[in-house]
C-alpha cells in the first residue's frame, strides 16, 4: 500500500475547517456544522484516494505487441487489469522508452481510471526499427477530483521488451539471382555424391559397379561409370559491428541498420541455395552469435533472431578503447563456430581510432592465417535529400555527412596500406559486390 500526501488545496481546507468550527463556537454555532462538513468531506476524500491507491499498487499490467518488420508500426499496448471490486484511480500515468524509437500515435503521458474488476487498455504506436527495444514501465501517481490528495509516484508492471527484426528486400534478393544467372556466377559444380548427372569416364579398378553404364557398354563395348555432381556449398560467416557507434545516425539510416539490412538480404539469398551461414555481432554488451554455420531457412530464421536481438542503445561516453577491447571475444567466438576447411568472412563495421584499427587488423590477420578470406566491408552512406529541415541545418547535416564518409573512406584506406581485403562502398551495392566475391571465392578453391 502506498502512503497518501494532502495538498496544499486540503491544507487550506483544513483551516478553514477548524476556522469554521472556532467561529461557531464563539459567535454563531451554524458556523460548527460548515466547518464539520468540510472537515468530513475532506476526510472522505483522503479515504476514497487511500482505496484508489490500494487498487493501483495492485494493478496488473500485460504487454500486447504484434512482431513485425523494420518500417512497419509497431503497435504495443498495455493492459492494467484491476482485481479489486473499487476502481483505481484518477491516474496519471507516465511511460519510458527508449528514445531510439519514433512515436506515432499515443502518448507518454495519460490520465485514466481503471474500474473496480474491469481493465484499460494504453496503446502506443511506434515507427519500428531493428533491434531490441525496452518500453516502461509505467510510473503511476494517483490523484482526487478535487486535487487534495496524492499518492507519491510508484511503479507498476514491468518493462517491455521488443524485438525488430530487419528487413530482407525481396529486389535485392531477386536482383541476386537474376546477376548470378546472367554473368555465369552460379554454385561450382564438383563431382561426388548426387542425384544429377555430371558426366561420363572410364571405369577405373575400384568403383563401384552400380555406377556402371551399362547402356554405352551395351552399345559400344566401352567400360564406363557415371559421376554424378556434387554443388560446391560454401561457409560464409558474417561480423557485424553492433556497437553503440554503428548506431548513431538518422532514425533508419544507421550504419548498423544498414548492415542489418544487406546480411539479411544476403542471408536470405546464400540460404536459398544451401549455402552455410553464420553471424556474429559484438556489442557494448559482448558478443552474439548463432550457433553455427547453418543452412536453409533455419539459416535465415536465426540470423533474423540474432539481428533483432540486438539492443538499440546508443551509450554516451562509449569509446573505440572499448570497441577494441571486445574483439579478442569475436576472434574466440568465429573459431567456436567457423569449420576448419577454408571461410568467407566479411566483417562488416565503420571507422575508428588507431586503437580500434590495430585491433580490427589483428585479429582479421590472425583469421585468415588460418587459411581463411576475410574482407572489412564499411558501408558508406550519403545523404541525397535532406528533408524538413532549414537551409541552415540542411547545410550542417550535409557537412556532417561529408566529414563522415571521408573518415570511412580514409579508415578504408588505412586498411588497405597494411593489407586488409576492404571495401568502402555504399550499402545498396553491397550484396551485389559481396555474392561476386563468394562466387569468385568457390571457383577459385575449387581449382
Amino acid at each position: 500500500m502506498t502512503s497518501v500526501l494532502a495538498t496544499h488545496r486540503a491544507r487550506t481546507l483544513l483551516i478553514l475547517s477548524a476556522v469554521a468550527i472556532t467561529g461557531g463556537v464563539l459567535y454563531d454555532y451554524r458556523m460548527v456544522y460548515t466547518g464539520l462538513a468540510i472537515f468530513f468531506t475532506t476526510l472522505a476524500f483522503r479515504g476514497l484516494i487511500t482505496l484508489s491507491g490500494i487498487a493501483a499498487s495492485r494493478l496488473q499490467v500485460e504487454w500486447v505487441y504484434k512482431p513485425c518488420v523494420e518500417g512497419e508500426r509497431l503497435v504495443v499496448e498495455a493492459v492494467f487489469r484491476n482485481k479489486l471490486p473499487f476502481p483505481a484511480g484518477l491516474l496519471e500515468a507516465s511511460i519510458n522508452y527508449t528514445p531510439h524509437l519514433r512515436l506515432l500515435e499515443g502518448s507518454r503521458a495519460g490520465v485514466f481510471t481503471v474500474p473496480g474488476r474491469g481493465e484499460v487498455r494504453y496503446r502506443l504506436v511506434f515507427k519500428a526499427r531493428t533491434g531490441r527495444h525496452k518500453i516502461g514501465p509505467f510510473k503511476i501517481i494517483v490523484r482526487d477530483l478535487l486535487g487534495l490528495f496524492r499518492t507519491p509516484e510508484f511503479t507498476v508492471g514491468s518493462a517491455c521488451e521488443v524485438r525488430v527484426k530487419p528487413r530482407a528486400s525481396e529486389t535485392v534478393v531477386r536482383r541476386l539471382f537474376t546477376h548470378t544467372r546472367t554473368l555465369g556466377l552460379t554454385r561450382t559444380r564438383e563431382t561426388g555424391v548426387g542425384v544429377e548427372f555430371y558426366d561420363v569416364r572410364e571405369y577405373e579398378p575400384g568403383d563401384e559397379l552400380r555406377k556402371i553404364d551399362w547402356k554405352k557398354l551395351a552399345s559400344k563395348n566401352i567400360l564406363a561409370v557415371k559421376e554424378m555432381e556434387r554443388e560446391a556449398f560454401q561457409n560464409i560467416i558474417f561480423v557485424v559491428d553492433g556497437t553503440s557507434t554503428a548506431m548513431k545516425g538518422p532514425y533508419g539510416g544507421t550504419p548498423f541498420e544498414h548492415v542489418a539490412r544487406v546480411v539479411s538480404s544476403i542471408t536470405r539469398f546464400l540460404s536459398s541455395r544451401g549455402d552455410s551461414v553464420g553471424l556474429v555481432i559484438y556489442s557494448d554488451r559482448g558478443v552474439m552469435s548463432t550457433s553455427g554455420l547453418l543452412k536453409g531457412r533455419r539459416a535465415y530464421a536465426e540470423v533474423l533472431s540474432l539481428l533483432s536481438n540486438i539492443e538499440f542503445a546508443v551509450r554516451e561516453g562509449s569509446s573505440d578503447y572499448e570497441r577494441a577491447g571486445v574483439l579478442d571475444m569475436v576472434f574466440k567466438r568465429i573459431l567456436e563456430i567457423m569449420p576448419r576447411e577454408r571461410n568467407a568472412v566479411f566483417w562488416f563495421t565503420i571507422s575508428g581510432a588507431q586503437i580500434y584499427a590495430s585491433s580490427l587488423i589483428n585479429v582479421v590477420n590472425k583469421i585468415s592465417q588460418l587459411g581463411n578470406t576475410v574482407y572489412v566491408v564499411i558501408p558508406v552512406t550519403v545523404a541525397y535529400e535532406v528533408v524538413g529541415l532549414e537551409k541552415t541545418a540542411r547545410a550542417i547535416f550535409r557537412l556532417k555527412t561529408f566529414e563522415q564518409v571521408r573518415r570511412e573512406v580514409e579508415f578504408a584506406r588505412s586498411l588497405k596500406k597494411l593489407g586488409v581485403k576492404t571495401l568502402a562502398i555504399g550499402p545498396e551495392h553491397i550484396p551485389q559486390v559481396v555474392v561476386n566475391i563468394i562466387e569468385t571465392l568457390a571457383a577459385s578453391w575449387k581449382g
